[in-house]
């Protein structure tokens, strides 16, 4: 028996917006990603841990193996992912614009040195930084010993936590800022360098916690401190630090500016003194 038009029709198969049966339609993809939500999160979250973890490695295998370039920021790293070979020299320094000059030396974080000094260097830096803390325990000595204690040379410091790698370094900052506050910038400076490898693992809390441990040992007010890094009132000027060294050039930490000239990384003390000897001479 031939069968009717309208059977025909029911037996074929149907087609709706929407309804499709490809895997690739937008329905299907839909609900692939409704039902597993869950393991896409987790996917996406090994994939940050995963670069941030790979980030720390390079960041300690660079330093252990001399790099003396310093930790780039997040926006540099993206520019230029290829690292210099371990050992590589820094780039020769050069003039910072008047303009970029007078603007870093304004609202510092601290000022360690006379003020009256005849060379002045700034320096945008990160207390979790472990080139930070290569500088301040090898090149720094001498540069303090030889201009700063002389009264020859002032350091301007300037905040640049690079939170993405440093989770604690704005605490550390405020930490800083913090024992100013009560008339100790520096003994906190030296403190959070000094003994970087006693908080920098540990998690906000404790670090916070660390701090105020830190600050009675220099003789401040260790629940004081703590409460004013809690506060966060200095994340607007920590934040205002970071933005303008990105600005003038500053792409990684430590980076430093003597009297215009840039010095980029943990470099040896001699990188220092032959500009800081041509500016005296001036």
């Amino acid at each position: 028996m031939v069968r009717g038009i309208n059977e025909v029709i029911e037996a074929q198969p149907r087609s709706v917006i929407g309804e499709s049966t490809s895997p690739y339609s937008l329905a299907a993809m839909l609900d692939f990603v409704n039902n597993n939500a869950g393991l896409l999160f987790l996917g996406a979250s090994l994939l940050i841990v995963g670069f941030l973890t790979g980030a720390m490695w390079r960041e300690n295998t660079m330093l252990k193996s001399g790099y003396a370039a310093g930790t780039p920021t997040a926006q540099a790293a993206a520019a230029a992912p290829g690292a210099a070979a371990p050992g590589a020299a820094a780039p020769a320094a050069v003039d910072l614009a008047d303009a970029d000059w007078k603007a870093i030396q304004q609202d510092p974080a601290g000022v360690i040195g006379k003020n009256d000094a005849k060379v002045t260097m700034v320096e945008f830096t990160d207390y979790q930084c472990p080139f930070c803390s290569r500088f301040y325990t090898t090149a720094y000595k001498t540069i303090k010993e030889k201009y700063i204690n002389t009264g020859k040379l002032k350091v301007i410091l300037k905040d640049q936590p690079l939170t993405q790698l440093h989770p604690n370094a704005k605490l550390a900052a405020n930490a800083a800022r913090c024992g100013g506050d009560q008339g100790k910038q520096e003994a906190m400076h030296d403190q959070l360098f000094g003994k970087q490898a006693d908080w920098a693992s540990l998690s906000n809390d404790d670090a916070t916690k660390k701090f105020g441990d830190l600050a009675k040992e220099v003789g401040l007010d260790g629940n004081k401190l703590t409460d004013c890094i809690k506060s966060g009132k200095f994340n607007k000027a920590i934040e205002a630090d970071a933005a303008l060294g990105l600005k003038v050039g500053a792409s990684g930490t430590p980076t430093f500016f003597v009297n215009k000239k840039t010095i980029v990384g943990a470099q040896d003390a001699s990188a220092f003194e032959q500009i800081i000897d041509a500016a005296l001479k001036n």
